[in-house]
């Protein structure tokens, strides 16, 4: 099936013969290697990276190492990188097999959050008093709230942390213990910008905007005026169908978009460019130990916030796949999806 959801190219990683009308989704997952003619890649390894929803998968590796393996997707642009690396499990140190649920669910869009939380600190979050999270009920977006709190706990800095959600989800986002304050959208746009100025009435805010909605951040930019220090989109959460009809927006879908409609109080944020960028300053090593240690800080909590649910089988799949699109999943589940009833290979939906 293709439409909006696989905007974005993400319907290019695996082409389909009929690309009008037919989409391979993309998940991220851990696989079980069951044949293999490379020599350095070896019959019964797990493997962690981007693959179509699928049963079975061929891939070409191209450069080998201890951790990873990368294979050729000529028809994506070179900012792509990370979504053609596949991580060995026995090498990888931000893999367990007793984490495995977490790092098949969490890991691409905690890395999303790492790399925006280790960008918002080098720049010494522009200066705000407090950063507002748009959507924070999305695993990206209150990921991303974890890792500055942390920094807030070490640093003593007196930075707010408001996190901006539907009413539905609203006690889920304050029972999280990593915002300051919780507000939800309101009856309308106007009215969720009320409640984010009543939540900072004073100081410099930077707003993060883990939805892509231009009428919500719109509306907020207005209402704070030369408060605002600083706008970032991550993402694509939200339905701006439903915004502008004045319901409380869908959240946790957890889209990384490389692009979104952004105005000119806005950047936005795609976190392989960010990534690429920090390994080349710090290097690979301190790199990967510092995500290693933020990961940990996740580890010690995900499982007192979310609820990790087994599908095996293709119809299980797809009804969990349905609620998705309809966005009836509650932001404290999450959803593990296994095709094949031996277990070989499960991915996140």
């Amino acid at each position: 099936m293709a439409n909006n959801l696989f905007s974005q190219q993400y319907k290019d990683f695996f082409p389909t013969a009929t690309p009008d009308t037919t989409t391979k989704i993309p998940v991220w997952g851990v696989a079980t290697v069951i044949a293999s003619t490379h020599k350095a890649v070896h019959v019964g390894e797990r493997i962690y990276g981007y693959f179509p929803a699928a049963a079975y998968y061929d891939l070409i590796p191209n450069k080998v190492t201890d951790l990873f393996f990368d294979v050729r997707r000529p028809q994506l642009p070179g900012d792509r990188v990370v979504y053609n690396q596949y991580f060995r499990c026995k090498h990888d140190p931000m893999y367990s097999a007793a984490t495995e649920d977490i790092t098949i669910i969490f890991r691409p869009l905690w890395a999303t959050s790492y790399y925006l939380f280790d960008m918002g600190a080098t720049n010494g979050f522009f200066g705000a008093d407090a950063v507002v999270v748009i959507s924070a009920s999305s695993k990206t977006g209150f990921c991303f709230a974890q890792l500055v709190a942390e920094a807030v706990k070490a640093t003593s800095r007196p930075l707010k942390i408001v996190g901006m959600t539907s009413s539905r989800s609203k006690v889920f986002v304050a029972g999280l213990g990593v915002f300051t304050d919780t507000v939800d959208y309101g009856a309308n746009v106007d009215a969720g910008a009320a409640n984010v100025v009543a939540a900072v009435p004073t100081g410099r805010v930077a707003i993060f905007d883990f939805a892509g909605s231009v009428p919500i951040r719109s509306a907020i930019v207005k209402a704070l005026g030369s408060r605002v220090a600083k706008g970032v989109v991550i993402g694509l959460s939200h339905s701006e169908t439903a915004v502008a009809s004045s319901q409380s927006p869908k959240e946790g879908k957890d889209r990384e978009a490389p692009k979104a409609n952004v105005d000119e109080h806005f950047e936005m944020f795609f976190a392989p460019m960010w990534a690429q960028e920090r390994i080349r300053k710090i290097g690979g090593a301190e790199n990967q130990r510092r995500m290693v240690e933020g990961w940990q800080v996740l580890l010690r909590d995900v499982r007192k916030w979310i609820k990790f649910r087994d599908s095996v089988g293709v119809e299980a799949a797809l009804r969990v796949y349905e609620k998705v699109l309809k966005g009836t999943v509650p932001a404290d589940e999450a959803h593990i999806l296994t095709l094949l009833s031996e277990g070989n290979s499960r991915s996140s939906l």
